[in-house]
This record gives C-alpha cells, structure tokens and sequence, in this order.
C-alpha cells in the first residue's frame, strides 16, 4: 500500500507543479502559436508573398506580412 501511496503523492505533485507553473506566466509573455504549411509539389514562388502576380492567395499573402516568412530553405533530393 505504501508503494501506491507513493505513486499517487507523486501524480499530486507533478499534477500541481505543471498547473501552478502554466498560471504563473503573464499573459503578455505567452508567445503566440505559429503554422507551418507542408505542401508537395508547391514551387518556390507559387504563393503571392513571394511573387506570383497570377494566383492570388490573399490569407496567406496576410499571414506572411503578420508574421514570420522563410525566404531561405535548402531541400535535398536522393
């Protein structure tokens, strides 16, 4: 009995500690969520942000001047 009182008081501890660290972060230092699109078959300059003058992709376009756009990714191929 010993033993599960012991799991159970460290189940207690570890239940606690996580709900009193995530309530002791401010709210203006939650660091916002991001996306990652993942597409095949997607050139580099498919997408309006980066250039293309006749698809329009005007969300994506918005969500790239809101926040972080990657202009350098290497890719290898076998």
């Amino acid at each position: 009995m010993n033993r599960y009182f012991n799991r159970f008081l460290q189940t207690l501890i570890l239940i606690t500690s996580t709900i009193l660290i995530g309530c002791a972060q401010p709210v203006d230092s939650i660091k916002p969520n991001f996306i990652i699109f993942i597409a095949d078959d997607i050139s580099w300059d498919d997408f309006g942000c980066y250039g293309n003058e006749i698809v329009q992709t005007p969300n994506i376009d918005r969500m790239a001047s809101e926040g972080l756009k990657f202009t350098n990714v290497y890719l290898t191929t076998s």
